[in-house]
């Protein structure tokens, strides 16, 4: 009878324990303390100790154990593995966003690491929205869970963006200024495609004004916005008249460069009889009209010696031509079921 008791109070005590759930921001300062904690070597009477001093010892290496451990006991290989391509609404993408997720983060060590993981999870999102769409599964629950979740990553972006230290060396610079541009234009162009899909073909054609954006649309292009504001100001403000004319020829190239593939792409597929693609096309060829624009006024100002604006003017088209080619890239790739040939 005790022996019951005891059992019926273990049970209802477990219950209690499973009912427990930790926000995100929790479980990834739980992670933290777990993975950067000290630990201190217990003296093993089998002699392992040597080998248990090793692993403390390379704090990274304890961090991949203790990470692979977590994945194994919570979720299981094969389910983790399997949670990946996961979307809304299935049984596996709770393991994924509250769990497989949040460890990744933790084992990035550094600010910027942390930033470009979160710019790419903000952009996986959005990319969930678009494939749901493309079925015409994405309701309203399934776009709040994303937008939410889209919200939350990008705060941890801009918290870890500006935790970053300004640097004098130019790659470090450099590749900060490409978490920020990358997440604008990534941003940008998967809100614009999710509207298009969201909208369909035939309603879109007949009448652009009729496009409305959906929720998680609004958070991409508001949160894209608030960073490359925040960010892009602070880049051209630290930045002198001697450094920006140093990279302006640099930045330059590469601007042209992504202008030259998207064209390159453009030519490959003008074709494509498919209304969904076609729309693409043509939306794709606008906005790249538009970082042309911007790289000939860059180009203007840096004849008269308006060297800051026309670095800013620089940035503006790398934006805007990094959008053309993720917008473009990404609409070629989706299936476009309700698109008429």
């Amino acid at each position: 009878m005790k022996e019951e008791k005891l059992n019926a109070k273990l049970n209802t005590g477990i219950a209690e324990i499973r009912k427990i759930k930790m926000t995100r921001e929790e479980r990834g300062r739980a992670l933290e303390n777990i993975l950067h904690s000290p630990a201190l070597p217990i003296p093993s009477p089998w002699g392992f100790s040597s080998f248990i001093i090793l692993i403390q010892k390379n704090n990274r290496l304890l961090s991949y154990i203790v990470a692979s451990c977590l994945i194994l006991i919570l979720g299981g290989g094969g389910a983790v593995y399997a949670s990946f391509d996961s979307l809304p609404g299935s049984a596996l993408y709770p393991l994924k966003v509250n769990i497989v997720e949040p460890i990744s983060y933790s084992l990035t060590f550094s600010l910027e690491g942390k930033a470009e993981y979160e710019s790419t999870l903000a952009m996986m999102r959005l990319i969930e929205a678009e494939t749901l769409a493309d079925r015409g599964e994405l309701d309203a629950e399934k776009e709040k869970i994303l937008t939410d979740l889209l919200e939350i990553h990008t705060s941890s972006l801009e918290r870890n963006l500006g935790k970053i230290k300004p640097s004098e060396n130019e790659e470090d610079e450099e590749r900060n200024n490409k978490i920020i541009t990358n997440f604008h234009s990534g941003m940008n162009a998967h809100a614009r495609l999710l509207d298009i899909i969201r909208a369909g073909e035939e309603n879109a054609e007949e009448n652009n004004e009729k496009i409305q954006n959906t929720a998680i649309s609004k958070s991409a292009q508001a949160n894209a916005s608030k960073i490359k504001n925040s960010f892009k100001k602070e880049s051209i403000e630290e930045n002198d008249d001697v450094k920006i004319q140093n990279r302006y020829a640099k930045k330059k190239n590469a601007v042209q460069s992504i202008i030259d593939r998207t064209s390159k792409n453009l030519d490959l597929n003008i074709n494509n009889e498919s209304r969904g693609r076609k729309r693409i096309i043509d939306d794709t060829n606008k906005t790249l009209e538009e970082a042309k624009r911007f790289l000939k006024e860059a180009e203007e100002k840096e004849k008269k010696g308006e060297r800051v604006n026309a670095y800013s003017k620089l940035l503006d088209s790398e934006v805007t031509a990094r959008e053309a080619d993720i917008f473009l890239q990404s609409g070629l790739k989706l299936k476009w079921k309700n698109s008429r040939k």
